[in-house]
């Protein structure tokens, strides 16, 4: 009896999978779609803003930089830990970054460690973690700040190829490949993410490798490859070597890759420039043919039109990955910092593109989503209107994820008891994992406003019910205002973001009258630059409330500093009295009727 109940949910599981990408090709987009984003550590260019920052410090602005892409709807962070053969969290094998303190190999002081700080603050708003690495590069620019004796470079110089002012590990020597791995795993054993991530460096852009190779080439090129076919077979071995690592050390965890946005010169048709097949020896044809990754997130970072069209790029690689032998789902690659007026060197896209981007990535089969890049322009405001495109359309509804084909189908069993109590103008629901079917990793919320009976497929299946994505089996929201009752539905998700059944209706009596209830406000607050050294801006916006917002500024030691009302206020950080502001850590907190937004700002000399 066991063996058919099993056989009856696999066939449930089937059917179940087939669901989510049948209706990506509709207009239900929104429940499934990855909405990604990368935070930048390399040289400081999303966080930490400065190496030399106090542990509190860095840590309220992690926490401000998760904040915000909360509030902008994204569900993916791609958080990089390893830039250079070093670490953004504790590791016996790599030293600690210098973007982090200042000198590689300085522990942060007191201890802390960003990795495991960015998956809770990750998982508590219901976001996936990647750990973004870096595979081959070791030092960034020869020379130029010091290198701890414990690197890579220091212990293991004959695995060390030097090319222009760079350093990077030789992708031909196997021992350097399997180190890196080893580095993997160490990642994927001592923390709970739920994936690794490369970027697009392989071998390097600029200058392209020469002759640096030679004597690696000579003794390792058993097979009398050409260099070049040579080379890119190192990166598939490698590929295929990583993907087993990753799938074998944690089965739940997902590896990717975003390559170069152009596969080859000329392929398809139209298309030129640099690319990735020549230049740094990646092959993402090959690792579909291979199986050995996940998904693939190609940077077309280049508008419609012109020799780079967009919408060409996306529809071949689209084609690519479903036409292989080891089809996978693509994610865009979106140059976000294309959008930021104040970018001088990189500006600028008309405002209409990136939107006009994503919905064309939306209406393409095999692309199930976008990832940003960087954090810091999808924060800023001066990115032409992306972000209240984001928050007012695009992303206004939260969603996940869709299951990967060729990953464990097998889905979760309902969540049990699920209750809901509401006091003090909150909502908190409760409820248990079930016992049986495939773990749950994380749950889906639904809450539909109405009349009983609920009609439980149709609840979940409309995705303008789908209210959050919780770690935890427990989640609370503000007290909701309608006509009758509020029912809420749980259902728990795997690794794979398999849906399993829907858990019991769980239903709250909902207050039509504004005085009994605590009013929705649906706040947003920028505050920019941060850190700042002469003047802060603080933009808010309140898309329910006609209330003025009162500022309030304090210090550390919670002395108030200054009082401000209105929606958009440029401050020169200076008090009340006149006086500039000692550098420091100040908190700004946001009223607007009942709702408060506090956020910590750095104040530089």
């Amino acid at each position: 009896m066991f063996q058919a109940l099993r056989l009856t949910l696999f066939f449930l599981a089937a059917f179940s999978i087939a669901a989510p990408y049948a209706l990506l090709a509709q207009d239900m987009t929104q429940k499934w779609e990855m909405r990604g984003a990368w935070i930048a550590t390399v040289i400081n260019l999303d966080w930490p803003s400065n190496a030399h920052l106090s542990v509190e410090a860095q840590r309220a602005e992690l926490t401000a930089v998760f904040n915000g892409l909360e509030d902008r709807g994204i569900n993916t962070v791609f958080f990089q830990v390893r830039s250079e053969a070093d670490a953004m969290y504790a590791s016996s094998l790599e030293p600690w970054s210098r973007y982090l303190t200042g000198l590689q190999g300085r522990a942060p002081d007191p201890i802390w460690d960003p990795l495991e700080t960015a998956v809770e603050l990750a998982h508590s708003r219901g976001m996936e973690l990647h750990a973004w690495v870096n595979p081959f590069r070791a030092v960034r620019q020869t020379n130029a700040y010091p290198i701890d004796p414990g690197h890579v470079s220091v212990t293991n110089p004959e695995w060390i190829l030097e090319v222009g002012t760079q350093k990077l590990l030789d992708p031909g020597i196997p021992d350097a490949r399997a180190f890196v791995i080893d580095v993997i795993r160490d990642i994927l054993v001592r923390y709970d993410v739920d994936g690794i991530h490369f970027d697009d460096y392989f071998y390097p852009y600029t200058p392209v490798i020469g002759a640096q190779d030679d004597a690696t080439f000579a003794a390792y090129n058993v097979n009398g490859l050409p260099k070049g076919d040579w080379r890119r077979e190192n990166i598939n071995t490698f590929m295929r070597d990583v993907y087993a690592a990753v799938t074998s050390t944690d089965p739940e965890a997902l590896f990717g890759v975003s390559p170069f946005g152009i596969w080859r010169n000329g392929v398809p048709a139209g298309i030129t420039g640099l690319d990735a097949y020549n230049v740094v020896f990646a092959d993402p044809l090959a690792w579909f043919e291979d199986g050995s990754i996940d998904y693939l997130v190609p940077q077309l970072y280049w508008k419609f039109g012109g020799g780079q069209d967009y919408a060409t790029l996306v529809d071949w690689w689209a084609s690519q990955a479903q036409g292989s032998l080891n089809p996978r789902p693509i994610y865009v690659g979106h140059a976000v910092y294309k959008m930021d007026t104040s970018d001088s060197v990189n500006c600028c896209y008309e405002a209409a593109e990136l939107p006009r981007q994503i919905r064309k990535a939306r209406t393409t089969p095999g692309v199930n989503g976008s990832v940003h890049f960087r954090t810091a322009d999808l924060l800023t405001q001066t990115n032409q209107g992306f972000t209240d495109s984001l928050t007012t359309d695009l992303y206004a509804r939260p969603a996940f994820r869709a299951p990967l084909e060729h990953r464990d189908t097998f889905p979760p069993g309902a969540p049990e008891n699920l209750a809901a109590l509401s006091a003090g103008g909150s909502v908190l629901l409760t409820w248990d994992p079930s016992f049986f079917g495939a773990p749950a990793r994380r749950f889906a919320v639904y809450r539909v406003i109405g009349e009983e009976p609920v009609d439980l497929r149709a609840v979940t299946n409309n995705p303008e019910n789908l209210l959050a994505v919780s770690y935890e089996p427990r989640f609370s929201e503000p007290a909701p205002v309608g006509e009758g009752s509020a029912h809420y539905v749980v259902t728990a998700l795997t690794f794979n973001n398999m849906e399993g059944p829907e858990s019991n209706v769980a239903s709250i009596a909902t207050s039509t009258a504004k005085e009994d209830a605590v009013p929705e406000v649906r706040m947003t607050v920028d505050i920019y630059p941060n850190p700042a050294r002469s003047h802060v801006r603080i933009v808010t916006s309140a898309r329910y409330s006609s209330d003025v917002p009162r500022i309030d500024v304090h210090d550390v030691s919670g002395r108030r500093v200054i009082t401000f009302t209105g929606t958009d206020v440029d401050w020169d950080l200076t008090s009340a009295s006149g006086r500039r502001l000692s550098p420091g850590l100040y908190l700004i907190t946001v009223q607007y009727g009942f709702e408060f937004h506090t956020q910590t700002i750095i104040v530089t000399p």
